[in-house]
């Protein structure tokens, strides 16, 4: 059966299956999931009941009238496509575990689960909860983006890579203001010894201008008693 990609068709909510139409859906929805697809919901392909197939890490598993009895407080981001929306990809928050309950279960295996219940996370907990979305006509664009782990871990990586930056930089700040410092202090004592010299040259000068104007003096008056 062709895959429905139109939305309004797609927006609307299943209704339950009755045990007279389970043989009949189950084949409908083993025959149409393409190969390599995670799930097909019975809406995407044009019947609006409570039923999918999914590709599970254990197996392949069609569930009547499934339903989310629990899940984990934590979210996790998912990224996912979907076969009714050919080429969007969308990352979006889902809870890392949950509990469903189903009416009736058709493995691939020779699996049972008691209680008519199973607890799966990780990959498996998105795929049912996807599904689970279409039976209730809901879509993974209906759903708010969230960053991906990727992403997350880039911009993390990122904020680590300016923070080093920064310290560097200011290492380099302290560095060349210790270096001007040392630079200030060499010129400042370079021109204090300039100065004292020159006070002493001056010292000098003035000492011996004394001096050769007394010798001067001594002399003139020598001269002028021998007069």
């Amino acid at each position: 059966m062709e895959i429905i990609t139109d939305i309004n068709i797609l927006n609307i909510k299943s209704e339950n299956v009755k045990t007279e139409e389970i043989n009949d859906l189950a084949i409908n929805l083993t025959n149409s999931i393409p190969k390599g697809a995670y799930g097909l919901a019975a809406p995407q392909i044009g019947i609006h009941k409570r039923a999918f197939i999914t590709n599970l890490s254990f197996g392949t598993f069609v569930f009547i009238n499934p339903k989310i009895i629990w899940t984990s407080v934590e979210n996790v981001p998912s990224t996912e496509a979907c076969l009714s929306l050919p080429g969007i990809q969308r990352c979006i928050e889902r809870k890392r575990q949950i509990t469903i309950t189903y009416d009736y279960i058709i493995s691939s295996k020779d699996i049972s689960f008691s209680d008519n219940q199973i607890r799966v996370k990780d990959l498996d907990a998105f795929i049912l909860q996807h599904e689970l979305d279409h039976l209730d006509g809901i879509l993974i664009t209906d759903h708010s983006e969230t960053k991906s782990h990727e992403k997350k871990f880039h911009e993390k990586q990122e904020k680590r890579r300016l923070k080093i930056e920064e310290k560097r930089e200011q290492k380099k700040l302290k560095v060349n203001k210790k270096s001007q410092v040392k630079i200030s202090s060499k010129t400042e004592q370079k021109n204090k010894k300039l100065l004292k010299k020159t006070r002493r040259q001056k010292i000098s000068v003035k000492i011996e201008e004394r001096y050769k104007a007394e010798h001067e003096g001594l002399i003139n008056s020598l001269l002028q008693s021998k007069k």
